[in-house]
């Protein structure tokens, strides 16, 4: 679980864990290690967080484990966030209310909805200027958008400032500092006996994470063509759509299966029944929308009471298609609810996919885009993939290789790299179907491009 990567120029190993999959906890027992306690738990990782009287291995400040508060805190630690995890398994930073399951106490704050908050916070905890300005190896917690919890050590001295700007780039909104410098530890890459601590953050694997069950419905079919226009039909994008994301989850190592597979008609309760029946983990729904938008754009929805999971899961998947429309300059129209059928009677965590409208002319060019029907289909699935944590095989995805630009003849000595750059949402096309072959790139294009291509920081 524990990862390298190097981030502005610092060696960080960090953990991204899913606590929706994931135990994760906060251990304790006086005069104990980090590595004891790790192994004591079972844990397939554990980290120091909590400062300590490393004397008698004593935590300093608050810690709630199973519930019950096992330190107190004393009058200089009770203004100091905490993190902490609610019975619903979401993770948050601040002081922990009556009910958490466990908590940890850090400080000072790093980051708050992105925000560095270092100083202000460090001034309300009495933080001395030696931690406040000065470097030393870090150890800090964070929190992603889709509520992952990260854990992070520098290998290095880095400041407070620096090591909030790790947090950043490992994809944190929310993020606090723990005990450093000769207290970092985190086992079991960390093996040596380590200082006396007390308590640790404590992580050990879910099972669910090795074998996952997803049904894919692909919206309407036979009878009910659902949406039509611009020679187009709802139920066979929805059929295309489903089918290639369940061929890349089922390659990746999901097990997956499918309301439909041909143009047949089902009712709604059936598509519920199938998914129900079969005990998947997941279940999605494809469909193209319509109606009068001046606009058009992407959307998901889950339903109107759905599970937190169900709400994870819609954030992290329409993230990663999202992206695809922003590359487009097409809108996002975001992450809604609805009471919708397949949504409301299906037993586990569903997530309803509308892929921009058939009824407008910029979304109905790249519903006609092989190239963007492929993308689309990928980034579904790793979307899907990241949040029910299925490990993607590392083969190059299969993007196609000829373009549907009408100006780009077979056999163009460009025409790879031109398929490669609209694929990838670098180079689009100057209008639908048409590359623009000889014509120049403008100095404001090159920036965007440069920016696309991720050189720009």
């Amino acid at each position: 679980m524990i990862q390298t990567k190097t981030i502005k120029g610092h060696q960080i190993r960090y953990v991204v864990s899913r606590p929706l999959f994931d135990k994760i906890a906060a251990a304790y027992r006086e005069g104990a290690t980090v590595k004891q306690l790790g192994q004591e738990s079972k844990a397939d990782v554990a980290c120091n967080f909590n400062f300590a009287d490393t004397s008698r291995g004593t935590p300093i400040g608050r810690v709630i484990s199973n519930g019950k508060t096992v330190v107190q805190d004393t009058p200089k630690t009770a203004p100091r966030d905490e993190l902490y995890m609610l019975p619903n398994k979401t993770l948050h930073i601040g002081k922990a209310p009556a009910g958490a399951i466990w908590s940890v106490q850090g400080s000072p704050v790093l980051l708050r909805a992105s925000r560095k908050v270092i100083a202000e916070t460090a001034k309300r905890d009495q933080t001395g200027a030696d931690i406040l300005n000065g470097s030393s190896r870090r150890t800090a917690a964070g929190i992603t958008r889709e509520g992952y919890l990260v854990l992070a050590t520098s290998s290095g001295a880095l400041t407070l400032d620096q090591m909030a700007d790790v947090m950043l780039g490992l994809g944190c909104v929310h993020a606090l500092n723990g005990d450093g410098g000769g207290s970092t530890y985190l086992w079991p890459q960390d093996d040596g006996w380590g200082r006396l601590m007390g308590s640790a953050i404590t992580i050990k694997r879910g099972v669910d994470r090795l074998s996952k069950k997803i049904v894919i419905d692909g919206g309407h079919g036979g009878k009910d063509p659902g949406a039509v226009g611009n020679d187009l039909q709802e139920k066979d994008l929805s059929l295309k759509l489903a089918l290639r994301i369940g061929k890349l989850l089922n390659d990746w190592g999901a097990e997956v299966s499918y309301t439909r597979q041909t143009d047949v008609f089902l009712e709604l309760s059936d598509r519920a029944a199938i998914a129900n029946k079969a005990g998947a983990d997941f279940f999605l729904s494809t469909h193209i929308n319509a109606g009068a938008t001046d606009k058009g754009g992407f959307e998901t929805f889950r339903h109107t009471s759905s599970s937190a999971a169900s709400k994870t899961y819609q954030e992290t998947i329409h993230r990663h298609v999202a992206a695809l429309y922003k590359a487009k300059g097409r809108p996002d129209r975001g992450v809604k609810t609805a009471n919708l059928a397949v949504l409301r009677e299906t037993k586990m965590p569903a997530v309803l996919m509308e892929y921009g409208f058939i009824s407008h002319a910029e979304d109905v060019a790249l519903l006609k885009d092989a190239i963007w029907l492929e993308q689309l289909a990928q980034a579904t699935a790793s979307g899907i993939a990241e949040a029910l944590g299925i490990e993607r095989s590392e083969e190059e995805p299969q993007v196609p290789k000829k373009t549907e630009f009408k100006d780009v003849s077979a056999g163009h000595w460009a025409e790879a790299s031109i398929a490669k750059a609209a694929a990838s949402g670098v180079l689009a096309g100057v209008s639908p179907g048409v590359f623009g072959l000889g014509q120049p790139v403008t100095r404001e294009q090159l920036a965007v491009i440069l920016d696309r291509v991720g050189l720009l920081k």
